[in-house]
């Protein structure tokens, strides 16, 4: 936004035609337009509390205890209520409530939008932290004698919200 007055009140155009210059200024524009919604895609997107690494490295060298189950249990129950909360703002799951679009550029501005926030639930996912607190959880239920069914069910849980995501973000993008 920047630079767009300043080709816009230029007259260095060169060989430039008219025509030239407005195709370029409306390109400008569509960039500008892209890069706006890309920012705004991010500051909506979705944030769980990060795990420091001090934390990580303290729970993997616990020997994971009871106390340190229950407190990896709580983040994670805490995570997966958040993504749902995340999800539910802007209906996931129910396209039939998609709201009545006036033609192709709202259609794929829907579907670009949709894609965007599906991702984020996504990358978060993916960080470091949470693959490493579910991968102590389900250590802890496979070397545990008896594990807890609450600690299976909530790795299930997320294993489930993992993959409602990775397909309604490829279905998102299909439909780009």
């Amino acid at each position: 936004t920047l630079c767009r007055p300043l080709f816009a009140a230029s007259d260095e155009w060169g060989h430039a035609t008219e025509q030239q210059k407005a195709d370029f200024m409306e390109a400008t524009d569509k960039w500008i337009q892209t890069l706006t919604s890309a920012v705004e895609s991010l500051k909506d997107g979705l944030e769980l509390r990060r795990v420091s690494g001090d934390d990580v490295r303290a729970l993997g060298l616990s020997g994971q205890g009871e106390e340190d189950v229950a407190q990896v249990e709580n983040l994670l129950e805490g995570w997966c209520e958040k993504i749902d909360e995340f999800k539910k703002s802007f209906i996931i799951n129910r396209p039939s409530k998609k709201p009545r679009l006036e033609g192709p550029k709202e259609e794929i501005e829907y579907w670009r939008v949709r894609a965007q926030k599906l991702s984020s639930i996504t990358e978060v996912m993916k960080r470091k932290d949470c693959r490493y607190l579910v991968s102590v959880l389900s250590s802890f239920a496979k070397t545990t004698d008896q594990p807890k069914s609450e600690t299976i069910q909530l790795i299930k849980r997320w294993n489930q919200i993992e993959m409602e995501a990775i397909e309604t973000v490829n279905e998102a993008k299909d439909n780009l």
